[in-house]
């Protein structure tokens, strides 16, 4: 008898033992075995306060034998950092009933949140959504949408700056974007509608701005292509009436302004003339204000360069070999030719967008001894030096407080001195909408917002090349998710990045004045022996 009890007295205590084992293994499951919250990333800072939700939450499940429920648990932090962990979704916002939790799960899922624990609570946060179609082969042409934080001043114009919302391959109309982007474009609504995301229960407020090139603009407003009579994505200035800049500033931001509402309003009357629906011929894809629509400065000065170059070349006939001489000193490659398969023909290289610079800033003081009109020479001096002063302007982070007025008249004079001179590519119908957004709109955007750089495509470019990179590294089975998940990896692997070295350019001749070309010309002409 005494054995059998000894047993089950032993049979116990093995019991208990257990139980404290497994009691002690819990609570060591939910001690924190990293860093503390203030000194890990944003990231790893948000998987914290995910555990402490879950560990909270296990804690408190007491409370429903009371018949009572733990909405929120307010923490701070040692240096006084305040966090709300949310134990239900009706807590996260008051006003969550009123708009579809996936844009609170698209924040999340490419980025936003993350980025958005950096800045104060109720801090207004400008958020640029860009579209933009890619070329990534001769048979594969892909847009992506992708977004960037406005803040801090300069990361927006890098590749890793902006983020891909989403991805289609297809071609860049407006059938394949209101199709293939139809959910993502109600989410961007419910955002704009909302106006603030929440993050671990703390409220940002988020405004919300569209910018692209012209024809991306264009086709997200349901407007008609750049070379339509109403091309002007910002007013109803007609094609005719683009080169008249006696009008005062103004005139086409008030009494023939574009609005969501007059752009639904005309795409009701697209059966009728295009005097009535002014180029709508779609509905607008996105809820976010015309005055939000931000045009993109990158764009405004490659597309304007490209006209100035074009008619250089055309007035240089048949001199156009010394043009190219002057263009190679400026430290860029470029060529011209005749097409084979038309009678007179001639292409010249693509610049890209440095070598353009390059060749604003260099070509006007080699230009006196291009063989040119003597009539017309000095004006088109004149108009290349001065448009180097407009693109200085209004490509400025921090304009001086004038810079919008002065950008007007200035622009004003410019588009007068492009029409004096009387050449076929200074006629009035060569005024592009750039043109016209140039003198018209972009002053007022800089007044509004305090520059226009800020919603520079320039990272969306470098990001498309990004993504262009990772295409070519799928496997091309499902190409989109591909792209996508790679630039995932890519993100949270950014810590293990290398740095890259720094390095000052001491010989200013080698990289400005051309001698970076004449090195390569007699490397090349090394290689031949």
């Amino acid at each position: 008898m005494n054995e059998e009890a000894d047993a089950f007295i032993e049979g116990l205590q093995e019991e208990v033992q257990d139980l404290k084992d497994a009691l002690s293994e819990a609570q060591d499951s939910q001690n924190n075995p990293g860093g503390k919250i203030d000194a890990v990333s944003n990231r790893h800072a948000r998987r914290k306060i995910q555990e402490v939700s879950e560990h909270a939450n296990k804690a408190l499940e007491f409370l429903s034998t009371y018949g009572l429920v733990a909405e929120s648990l307010k923490v701070h932090t040692t240096s006084g950092k305040t966090f709300y962990i949310p134990f239900s979704d009706d807590a996260a916002s008051e006003n969550e009933d009123t708009v579809d939790l996936r844009v609170l799960y698209i924040l999340d899922r490419y980025g936003i949140a993350q980025d958005a624990t950096s800045f104060q609570p109720n801090q207004k946060i400008k958020v640029r959504i860009s579209g933009d179609g890619a070329k990534f082969s001769r048979t594969s042409s892909f847009v992506l949408l992708s977004y960037a934080i406005l803040m801090p001043v300069g990361r927006y114009l890098s590749g890793i700056g902006n983020h891909t919302i989403a991805v289609v391959k297809g071609a860049e109309d407006y059938d394949t974007i209101s199709t293939a982007f139809a959910a993502t474009f109600q989410e961007i609504d419910g955002l704009q509608q909302l106006g603030f995301v929440a993050v671990n229960g703390v409220s940002y407020n988020i405004e919300l701005f569209f910018s692209s090139d012209m024809k991306f603009m264009l086709t997200m407003l349901g407007l008609n292509a750049a070379n339509s009579i109403y091309a002007c994505p910002k007013c109803t200035v007609h094609r005719d009436c683009r080169w008249d800049v006696s009008k005062p500033e103004s005139y086409y931001s008030t009494t023939m302004a574009r609005t969501l509402v007059t752009l639904r309003r005309a795409f009701a009357s697209h059966g009728r003339t295009a005097a009535v629906h002014q180029g709508s011929v779609n509905r607008p894809l996105t809820a976010i204000p015309v005055d939000h629509m931000m045009i993109d400065e990158l764009h405004l000065f490659l597309r304007i360069f490209d006209v100035m170059l074009r008619n250089l070349i055309k007035m240089s006939e048949p001199h156009t070999q010394q043009l190219v001489a002057y263009i190679r000193s400026c430290g860029v490659s470029f060529n011209i030719w005749e097409c084979e398969s038309s009678d007179g023909k001639v292409e010249w290289t693509s610049l890209t967008g440095e070598a353009k610079k390059k060749v604003l800033k260099l070509l006007p003081s080699k230009m006196k001894d291009i063989p040119l009109p003597n009539a017309f020479l000095d004006d088109v001096v004149q108009l290349w030096k001065d448009f180097e002063v407009l693109y200085n302007l209004l490509s400025s982070e921090t304009p001086p407080p004038n810079a919008a007025d002065d950008l007007h008249l200035k622009a004003k004079r410019w588009i007068q001195l492009f029409l004096r001179i009387i050449s076929d590519g200074h006629q009035k119908k060569f005024v592009t909408p750039y043109f016209h957004v140039m003198v018209y709109h972009v002053p007022d955007a800089i007044r509004q917002y305090g520059n226009i750089k800020q919603f520079s495509c320039q990272g969306v470019e470098k990001h498309n090349n990004d993504s262009k990179r990772n295409y070519f590294s799928s496997n091309r089975w499902d190409a989109p998710a591909e792209i996508m998940l790679a630039e995932h990896r890519l993100e949270l692997l950014q810590q293990y990045a290398r740095e890259k070295r720094h390095y000052t350019k001491h010989a200013a001749a080698y990289w400005h004045e051309g001698g970076m070309q004449e090195t390569r010309s007699q490397m090349r002409e090394t290689l031949k022996y």
